[in-house]
């Protein structure tokens, strides 16, 4: 729950899957969008009017689906476009009524907390270990840019530099018992023919008014997947996740149905679904679908963060990558997470990612359109932010988050005027966070644990007392106050 800078936050969609472009909008969420301290004045300000529909964030085995957003006051809209660096304010997040445990803020897109179901998890302790990160570019006729590569490859290589430290989304995990434990596998560029195996919707995507050439079916995507995996010799398993890249032009779609034929795919003009999903194939090899990211569309939908910030942000310089990013980092956390859907989501389906989706949280720096939530081994990012089932129990109205917080330690003393010799009460239950220890100590000396606690100092005078908390995360904070004996 960070607190004293600017908000990067915008409205809250849910990943949804079967959903018409027709139907789907903004939905006015937690947090109005804000650069740096003293930008937010010289930005327009956009409303958002659109109407939402919200579904499962599952379909079948294509899990964490990242939904196409309408662009505020685009065409999707029907309204006029939006200015350069057009900021999108919201609503603030209100609470729906009923009993405590249906309850939901408004600002999440599922029925959160998350619940874990009892499957397996990523990047664990024991087994099945570590994850290795392995970008997949399927790229044949080498249309990818040298810099979109590199950019990718490199937070990759960032993510893994950091592994295990409280300071980015990842770290988000470590609550759920997947841990932040991440290598980076060497990047592979896949050289099989991309054929049709599903008729291209027509019109035009891109921000160029360019395209589709091809379309790929989620079958075809594990065919060339298990090809790259036996020619690498890299294996089938939990300790892998494999994020496959596609290029520009290529549409993807979960079967041969296309978006005019009332298919799942991406964004066209006909409709869309998705902007990226992650599954697993019979084998249980973890993959990532990540298509060239759309945004700018002439269609009036999105899959940057223009729907949440009026404009999107490239604080690499290389905006087709830094709007990718995204969504992979979207997809890589709930495969940690949640990698053959029986492990971590809320009642609706939602996953780590999912309740979050499309919400920035506070900037740390950057200037217009170069924002950035996320400094990773020293570069800086703008993606989404996770669930917290820490920050939501310690309050209903948050819960996404961009790192980690600290528990908070505090607790009270009764009686106030304690006497020499007498048994005192020191009451812990006021401390915040998933908290699972409660160390006391007293004068440096006498120890105890636990939530409630009593101790009898047997001299008058001033004594301390300190209060050391630590969460399911690992995370500890401390806290100590003076206690005066009578």
């Amino acid at each position: 729950m960070t607190k004293g800078s600017p908000r990067l936050g915008g409205p809250v969609l849910a990943s949804a899957l079967l959903v018409s472009l027709s139907l789907l909008a903004a939905t006015p969420g937690a947090g109005a969008g804000f650069g740096p301290a003293g930008l937010a004045a010289a930005q327009p300000v956009v409303s958002t009017s659109c109407a939402t529909t919200t579904t499962s964030a599952r379909h079948g085995r294509l899990l964490g689906v990242v939904a196409p957003r309408a662009v505020p006051g685009g065409a999707a809209c029907g309204a006029t476009a939006l200015a350069p660096n057009a900021q999108v304010r919201t609503a603030p997040p209100t609470t729906t009524s009923g009993p405590a445990s249906t309850r939901k803020s408004a600002a999440f897109s599922g029925s959160p907390p998350l619940l874990y179901h009892g499957g397996p998890l990523m990047g664990t302790g024991t087994t099945p270990g570590d994850v290795t990160v392995v970008p997949i570019f399927w790229d044949p006729a080498n249309t990818m840019s040298a810099a979109y590569k590199s950019v990718i490859t490199t937070y990759v290589a960032n993510v893994a530099a950091d592994d295990g430290k409280p300071t980015n989304v990842y770290s988000a995990d470590l609550q759920y018992g997947a841990g932040y434990h991440v290598h980076a596998g060497t990047a592979i560029t896949a050289t099989g023919a991309i054929t049709n195996g599903c008729s291209p919707d027509s019109g035009a995507v891109y921000s160029d008014n360019s395209g589709y050439s091809e379309c790929v079916t989620d079958a075809q995507i594990q065919a060339e997947l298990n090809s790259v995996l036996s020619a690498n010799s890299l294996p089938h398993d939990l300790a892998h996740s494999y994020m496959v890249l596609l290029p520009k032009g290529v549409e993807s779609c979960s079967d041969g149905l296309d978006n005019a034929q009332g298919g799942q795919c991406t964004i066209s003009q006909g409709g869309g679904t998705f902007c990226a999903y992650h599954s697993n194939t019979a084998a249980d090899a973890v993959y990532s679908d990540l298509p060239f990211p759309i945004y700018s569309s002439p269609t009036g939908f999105t899959c940057g963060s223009e729907a949440s910030l009026g404009t999107n942000q490239s604080p690499n310089g290389e905006l087709d990558a830094d709007v990718v990013l995204d969504v992979f980092s979207h997809e890589l956390n709930e495969s940690i997470t949640d990698p053959l859907g029986s492990a971590w989501f809320d009642r609706a389906g939602n996953e780590i990612a999912d309740d979050c989706a499309a919400t920035y949280g506070s900037a740390l720096g950057g200037r217009p359109g170069a924002l950035y939530n996320q400094t990773i081994n020293g570069a800086h990012y703008l993606t989404q932010e996770e669930f917290s089932n820490e920050d939501y129990h310690a309050s209903k109205k948050t819960g996404c988050i961009q790192r980690v917080d600290l528990p908070i330690a505090a607790f009270k003393v009764a009686p106030r005027a304690p006497r020499v010799g007498r048994p005192v009460r020191f009451n812990a239950r006021t401390s915040k966070g998933s908290i699972v220890a409660y160390a006391w100590n007293f004068d440096g000396a006498a120890t105890a644990s636990g939530r409630i606690v009593k101790h009898a100092f047997v001299t008058r005078g001033t004594h301390f007392v300190t209060l050391t908390v630590t969460d399911a995360t690992g995370m500890q904070k401390q806290t100590t106050a003076f206690v005066v004996v009578h």
